[in-house]
This record gives C-alpha cells, sequence and structure tokens, in this order.
C-alpha cells in the first residue's frame, strides 16, 4: 500500500517480497554500527521480521516503517517511517538506506514526507533518537528542525542515544 509519494520517491508499506531488501539493510555494516543488531541475520529472519514486526504495526497503529522506493528507477533505497517505540514518549522518526542510497538526499526528503505524513494524521510531537556518533543522520534532523533534547538509554538498551525533539515543543515549559 502507498502511504505517500514525492517528487523522487514512493514511500509504501514493507512487504514479504521486501526480505532480501531488509536483509540487505538490516546487516549492512554501518546499519549494525549506528542503529544496531536486530536480529535479522538471515533471509528467513527478514521473512519473519516483515511478518510478525512490520505488518502487524501497521494493522495495531496505522503506521511503522515504510519501504522508500526510486520512482523513476523502482530501485529499493530503504526505510523511513514511524515506530511506537518501548521508553519513549512520543512516536519515534527512524529512517534507514543501503549504501548505494547514501549521500543523494534521500534520507532527508524520505523524513520530511514522514513528518508531513504523521503531522497531517495528527500524529505530534514526533521525536527522533540517534547514537552520538552518528553525525549524518544527526545532520539531517537538524535540517528537519529538531534539536537535541538529551542524552537517554532506551529499556534493554547498552549504550545512551541523543534525543531530538521539535524546537516549538523542546521549548514548551513542563514539555
Amino acid at each position: 500500500m502507498i502511504v505517500t509519494r514525492t517528487e523522487r520517491l514512493t514511500l509504501r508499506h514493507i512487504e514479504p517480497g521486501d526480505a532480501p531488501h531488509i536483509h540487505a539493510l538490516l546487516t549492512d555494516a554501518d546499519f549494525l554500527a549506528q542503529i544496531g543488531d536486530r536480529g535479522v541475520a538471515t533471509l528467513a529472519d527478514a521473512e519473519v521480521a516483515i511478518a510478525e514486526r512490520f505488518l502487524p504495526g501497521y494493522a495495531r497503529d496505522g503506521f511503522g516503517m515504510f519501504a522508500v522506493v526510486d520512482r523513476a528507477s523502482g530501485e529499493w533505497l530503504g526505510m523511513a517511517g514511524l515506530v511506537d517505540r518501548p521508553g519513549l514518549a512520543h512516536i519515534d522518526l527512524g529512517y534507514a538506506f543501503l549504501p548505494a542510497a547514501r549521500g543523494r538526499g534521500v534520507a532527508l526528503e524520505a523524513a520530511r514526507a514522514v513528518l508531513d505524513w504523521a503531522a497531517a494524521r495528527g500524529i505530534a510531537p514526533v521525536v527522533a533518537i540517534v547514537s552520538p556518533g552518528n553525525v549524518r543522520s544527526i545532520a539531517i534532523l537538524q535540517r528537519l528542525g529538531l534539536v537535541a533534547d538529551r542524552p537517554m538509554r532506551l529499556p534493554g538498551a547498552d549504550h545512551d542515544v541523543i534525543l531530538f525533539v521539535p524546537a516549538d515543543f523542546a521549548a514548551t515549559p513542563g514539555a
């Protein structure tokens, strides 16, 4: 199911046929270093992740991580979307892209599309978490108008992340 489109991208629900792409993304060295191991070591693991994590999220929450596909070529680039993450009081913006898609402005374009889609549905505020050393992702979040709020550790995690919030939310007393 198509969620939204931009000039260059289509964002759609992840489907069972996306398993090879999910496997490639979730086993990419940069993904593992910056985001972490999601327990998807094999193609079969990717198939299970789609069936047990991605698809139920769409039915339960009406959102999740979406496949990001190049409109012109049909190339599967990565994923971007929203996650209701334990340990966060608000919905989390997430994104990750295959190496061939990096450095092309795709992450910024897809993340902006997700934020616009969320705002149109009254999902706000949307926050984001990032590993402190992930300078490219931090720059994207800043370009989206999010600001670093504080370091935090999510339940079950073994390292801290930085919580980014919308600038107007960060300025709200008592937020």
